[in-house]
């Protein structure tokens, strides 16, 4: 397994290049791979598997579709592609317009007062939220989405940063039934990569401490300017590989599944816009219920029950299981 940093000054990575939207990043991901296999050539014959969480759905989307597009200049072969509660599509359908749903089914969580409630859900309607899904949020979907992705530069339309701002303390948003803010897995990471006899086996400079995120000046400096991926470059990636698949957390409140939802339904591929029956089919781990999952025209949507953001943390067993769906280990979920 090979754990990739990137952009360009994630992590312990470092350089001087700027990175200005996907295409880039996806250009220095296969220069990487490129470069790796010179130096590891008994890695040629490998199968080979991309998978990422949260923002990293923009980037294997753009990094994938450029390795499919240039496989022939790749030893590695591309078999499949998991995302894990991913952004895949505009903030408005995976922010703002699923929120008041989600805070409403989770009252017990969030715990708003009345006004607040009312407020979010006057905002919900007065910003074509709710009359856009009770249109548009079918199997099969009615016909082409109109374009709503301006509606959120509204303040008013925020409504995943009003909710943000009034929520309880203590609440997780990546997983809203974990309490106390929940654990934080990345912490016993921050400690290990950064002792000195670790940095000294990854090569890396002992004055270069790891750190999680990144505010570097040369990473989007102006934001990311790449198109959704659901607009083309997720169609193209699931018509070219094998197997991809999407998993989502029903808990996750950063990204709620029901923005999830939409945006694959907005999306065409494979001649047909999003899935043509509900997302319904049972997915079961060692005989237990974990979720709901669907899989049409090479695209695999599946639903986890017990899960926020964080799938493999959360739920282990069934990310266990989608992970060797993924494989090919499996033949369905």
């Amino acid at each position: 397994m090979l754990y990739l940093e990137h952009p360009v000054n994630v992590g312990f990575s470092t350089g001087k290049a700027i990175i200005s939207n996907e295409n880039q990043v996806a250009e220095y991901i296969f220069k990487f791979l490129t470069n790796f296999l010179k130096i590891f050539p008994e890695m040629n014959t490998a199968n080979f598997y991309l998978t990422g969480e949260s923002y990293a759905g923009m980037y294997l989307s753009y990094a994938a579709n450029l390795i499919y597009t240039r496989q022939s200049e790749l030893a590695l072969k591309l078999q499949g592609v998991l995302f894990i509660d991913p952004v895949l599509a505009s903030s408005v359908f995976q922010e703002d317009l699923p929120l008041y749903p989600f805070v409403k089914m989770n009252e017990d969580v969030f715990k708003f007062n009345a006004t607040f409630m009312k407020q979010l859900e006057s905002a919900h309607n007065s910003c074509g939220y709710a009359a856009f899904l009770d249109k548009f949020y079918k199997y099969p979907v009615p016909g082409r989405f109109p374009d709503i992705t301006n509606v959120n530069k509204d303040p008013k339309c925020q409504l995943w940063r009003r909710m943000a701002e009034a929520a309880p303390d203590g609440l997780d948003i990546y997983n809203i039934h974990h309490k106390d803010g929940g654990p934080d897995p990345l912490d016993s990471k921050h400690n290990y990569l950064n002792r000195p006899d670790v940095r000294k086996a990854l090569n890396v400079a002992s004055n270069a401490p790891w750190e999680r995120c990144s505010n570097h000046k040369n990473i989007f400096p102006n934001g990311d300017s790449s198109s959704d991926p659901t607009d083309k470059v997720l169609p193209d990636i699931i018509t070219k590989g094998k197997r991809t698949i999407v998993a989502h957390g029903v808990l996750d409140g950063r990204l709620p599944l029901l923005g999830m939802s939409v945006g694959l339904q907005g999306m065409t591929w494979a001649g047909k816009q999003g899935f043509q029956k509900p997302i319904d089919a049972d997915f079961m781990v060692a005989g237990k219920p974990h979720g709901k999952f669907r899989t049409e025209r090479g695209l695999t949507f599946v639903q986890v029950a017990q899960a926020g953001h964080m799938i493999p943390h959360d739920a282990p067993e069934a990310a266990l299981s989608i992970f060797e769906y993924l494989l090919g280990n499996r033949p369905s979920l």
